[in-house]
């Protein structure tokens, strides 16, 4: 009998025997949010197993766990819809772990917290979504209700609100639309000013910045066409 002391590796690709395979180890990748890392075994819903799976799953994991990995699937649901890379999918499970740690979410809206721990993610790696955006997203989850679990997330987990600096948003909106980067970094410019002077604050600063954009397309139209 011949016993293989190296370690185990598979590969799932169409042709084992093609060059430039990536063998992979067996089994799922690890997920450290979890406690049991993610390794635990789970019974598929066969028609024969339906008892075993039952007990089974029970078994393996807690209510803490199992309300953590359906927060993941329905994040990772809600930033498929927009195309949210892997880095802000793996930020949000982290914010919503964190919040989790800290306070009990009986008795309240876990869709809100999940939006928030995306909006909140999305605004740290520097891809900000709005409010209205993300609501879209969110099963169940109103405007008011992501921006109270929001506040809720900030002050329990410490995180700067940086939110006034935050002007990116804009760049987007312009390439949505068409317009000119001149027309952004007008624009930009006005609202940051406004902002210093204190002349807008909050949410009124989203407004306001769609309101400078709207000035500052026209007026770059109307100049083109009187020259």
């Amino acid at each position: 009998k011949y016993n293989k002391r190296y370690s185990e590796w598979r590969t799932f690709s169409n042709n084992d025997g093609a060059t430039g395979s990536d063998p992979n180890r067996v089994g799922g990748p690890s997920n450290p949010l979890l406690r049991d890392g993610g390794l635990a075994t789970m019974v598929s819903k066969g028609d024969n197993a339906s008892t075993i799976s039952k007990w089974q799953n029970r078994t393996s994991l807690d209510g803490k766990d199992k309300r953590l990995v359906d927060a993941f699937k329905e994040m990772g649901r809600m930033a498929d819809l927009i195309a949210l890379p892997q880095v802000i999918r793996d930020r949000a499970n982290e914010l919503y772990k964190q919040y989790l740690d800290k306070k009990s979410m009986r008795g309240q809206s876990s869709n809100g917290f999940m939006a928030a721990s995306l909006f909140i993610a999305c605004r740290q790696e520097k891809v900000p979504r709005t409010f209205k955006e993300i609501s879209e997203l969110a099963k169940a989850s109103k405007k008011n209700d992501i921006g109270r679990c929001y506040k809720l997330m900030v002050k329990t987990l410490s995180i700067e609100d940086n939110s006034s600096d935050d002007y990116t948003f804009q760049n987007r909106f312009c390439a949505n639309l068409g317009l000119p980067m001149n027309v952004s970094k007008t624009s930009i410019f006005i609202s940051k000013q406004a902002v210093n002077l204190g002349l807008v604050s909050g949410s009124g600063k989203y407004l306001y910045c769609i309101s400078t954009l709207f000035f500052q397309n026209n007026f770059q139209r109307n100049r083109r066409s009187s020259g």
